[in-house]
């Protein structure tokens, strides 16, 4: 008999309740702004890209949104051209590398995390410590369909799993979840 024990996080770290006002008024956020939060290396299979070009859809439909993303990588100077063609300067950031302490603080001052993960050529996410992390600090997440991420995050229950290969199924997974107030 096989049974599978999936990876946890320290719950004393990463919990809701932490101040995060400070990183809220870094990212130029008023009021109730919704903040949309990625973590990990900058690489396309991570959907960074995916989610820039959902931003545009959100802002059209009244949504207050900003998108951050922590994290370093490859493709930092391709994500800083996609946010400018979308005119999304001030409206998604890259955060690059934040002090450890930091990062529970930033899932506790977004709203929902996302991950929108795809298959490039046989690249594909694992498991995805990152939604545990997000869970632990009592945020939903979304996750794409590939890979492993059907272990952490639980489709419908913790979040939700979207094809992310297009826009379309993730800009409507994040106008479903930031219009959620439950």
């Amino acid at each position: 008999r096989i049974v599978m024990i999936h990876p946890g996080v320290d719950i004393e770290r990463f919990r809701p309740g932490l101040p995060t006002q400070d990183l809220r008024d870094r990212l130029g956020m008023q009021g109730a702004a919704k903040l949309v939060l990625s973590v990990g290396r900058l690489s396309r299979r991570k959907g960074f890209d995916t989610t820039i070009r959902c931003m545009p859809r959100l802002l059209e439909a009244g949504l207050d949104v900003h998108y951050a993303v922590i994290g370093i990588g490859e493709d930092r100077e391709y994500l800083s051209a996609l946010i400018a063609e979308h005119g999304l300067n001030g409206r998604a950031h890259l955060l690059g590398h934040v002090p450890m302490d930091d990062l529970p603080r930033w899932y506790n001052a977004c709203d929902l995390f996302v991950l929108a993960n795809r298959d490039i050529g046989g690249d594909t996410e694992g498991f995805g410590m990152v939604y545990v992390e997000a869970a632990a600090c009592g945020k939903g997440a979304i996750a794409g369909r590939a890979g492993g991420t059907g272990s952490a995050v639980i489709d419908g229950v913790t979040g939700l799993r979207v094809d992310a290969n297009s826009d379309i199924p993730l800009s409507e997974a994040l106008l479903t979840l930031l219009r959620d107030d439950h």
